[in-house]
């Protein structure tokens, strides 16, 4: 397991708190999955909280206390399911800690058209962002674009949540993906190339690297 990520101790949050707020920044999530035994398999940080799991009850009620999480009920079949998501100021506090570099995020999914083909979907709250995944991901065989379909468009105004500064977000969208589990990936020059971050241990090698900007 590797150490915590580097914070600014700019807040009074604990490591635990922080720890929680890193899984679920970017949108709501199960409470039960925030649970050491759940932790570490659903979020693949590579770190973890040292809470029991009446511990992250417990930390779930001061942090709603301070007004720094929102909890919500979600139905399922059979019960209903306790959601949490970060408030604004439990967003500022996060960013506070952690230093988002929001013009080097970005993120890749797969979904798959109506008619069942590969699709590629990145998005990135910049173009140069996008360019990178975009250039590294081919380059390091995550994915061969080949003869596929592409598209591309920019949203004004976007939020990657609602705490978030507004940002314009660039899309590319593609149609007929090779998908990388029939490529031979190449990790380390993923790694050793990318300019972009997805997720906190992402963000810390950009911050080492290139230091924080907007």
């Amino acid at each position: 397991m590797d150490a915590l990520p580097y914070r600014t101790s700019a807040t009074d949050l604990s490591d635990d708190e922080l720890v929680l707020f890193d899984a679920f920044w970017d949108g709501g999530t199960d409470v039960d999955l925030l649970h050491g035994d759940f932790f570490h398999e659903q979020w693949n940080l590579g770190y973890k909280h040292s809470l029991s799991e009446e511990g992250v009850r417990e930390t779930i009620r001061s942090l709603f206390g301070r007004g720094l999480i929102r909890l919500w009920k979600k139905p399922r079949r059979e019960r209903k399911r306790m959601c949490v998501e970060l408030t604004r100021l439990g967003g500022e506090m996060w960013s506070a800690e952690r230093c988002p570099v929001w013009s080097r995020w970005a993120e890749e999914s797969h979904p798959t058209t109506r008619r069942g083909k590969h699709a590629l979907q990145l998005r990135a709250l910049s173009h140069d962002a996008l360019q990178n995944l975009i250039e590294v991901g081919t380059e390091a065989c995550l994915w061969e674009l080949g003869n596929a379909r592409t598209r591309f468009r920019r949203i004004a105004n976007y939020r990657l949540v609602a705490w978030a500064p507004a940002r314009e977000l660039h899309i590319m969208y593609a149609i007929g993906v090779v998908e990388d589990s029939d490529l031979d990936c190449d990790w380390e020059l993923f790694e050793r190339k990318r300019l972009f971050w997805r997720g906190v241990q992402e963000l810390q090698k950009i911050l080492e690297t290139h230091g924080p900007c907007a």
